[in-house]
């Protein structure tokens, strides 16, 4: 089962709104989806039309109870949710226990029946990244487009290539993908050539080609409160998506050609 871990270091970056679009673009292809949403915000909880206000994630990452009788169905056939919880905002009850990091691996150990399962990660490094990287066979990075947001790349590294050492050896990066590149006014080759010839220096081979631009449809279906397949299936920010998830499938199927 392939696991993806959607995160930065920071907020702003399109993550929720990238690991949505993904899982529900998959799931209209076939592929049977689950989004684990680790972030306290539970944005992705709210815009799969679910509510984080219940203390059940940290019981099912404890084992308290199993973490397959949390899994919500959603708006979309084939996508699944386990909804986040406003209990993550204080973690102190899974950070106290030996080993926390793995708590997450350990519980979707025991779910099955899925092809891909995405986790959207809190916009930080602390320690639901973590456990949520160490649950990953792989990462997605997206970086919106903008000079400050090259300066967490060096967290970044650092957070992947500690969690690769010591918690989770086989963990990969799937790929960078930069968001909210405007298409209106100056020319975006302005701004994002520049922007690509850093981060693939950054990220050798592994920065996608392809990019998502900057769309009030992507705000709107916060707002809404669900997935952008819903809110604009026709539109350009979900054909940008779909393009998104047939680069990682075909830097997948390489890797595994390899």
């Amino acid at each position: 089962m392939r696991v993806t871990a959607v995160m930065n270091s920071k907020g702003g970056t399109a993550k929720t709104t990238t690991a949505v679009t993904l899982a529900a673009l998959a799931a209209q292809e076939g592929r049977r989806c689950l989004i684990v949403d680790m972030d306290k915000q539970a944005s992705a909880t709210k815009q799969l039309g679910g509510s984080p206000d219940n203390d059940n994630l940290i019981p099912g990452l404890l084992g308290e109870r199993a973490l397959a009788s949390l899994i919500q169905p959603t708006s979309v056939d084939d996508l699944d949710l386990v909804p986040g919880s406003v209990a993550l905002a204080n973690p102190s009850r899974l950070v106290d226990q030996i080993g926390h990091h793995t708590l997450l691996r350990s519980a979707l150990d025991a779910v099955d029946g899925y092809d891909w399962v995405l986790i959207d990660t809190p916009g930080d490094l602390a320690a639901l990244t973590i456990m949520s990287l160490t649950a990953a066979t792989d990462v997605l990075i997206p970086i919106s487009l903008g000079t400050s947001e090259l300066d967490e790349v060096p967290l970044i590294q650092v957070a992947i290539s500690a969690t690769k050492k010591r918690l989770n050896p086989h963990l990969e990066i799937a790929g960078v993908v930069v968001t909210k590149v405007p298409v209106y006014g100056r020319n975006p080759a302005v701004l994002l050539s520049p922007f690509l010839d850093q981060l693939r220096k950054d990220f050798p081979g592994k920065v996608l080609d392809t990019f998502v631009r900057q769309s009030v449809s992507a705000m709107e279906a916060h707002g809404w409160r669900r997935p952008l397949t819903v809110h604009d299936p026709d539109g350009r920010i979900v054909a940008d998506y779909r393009a998104v998830l047939h680069a990682l499938d075909g830097a997948q199927a390489v890797a595994h050609a390899g």
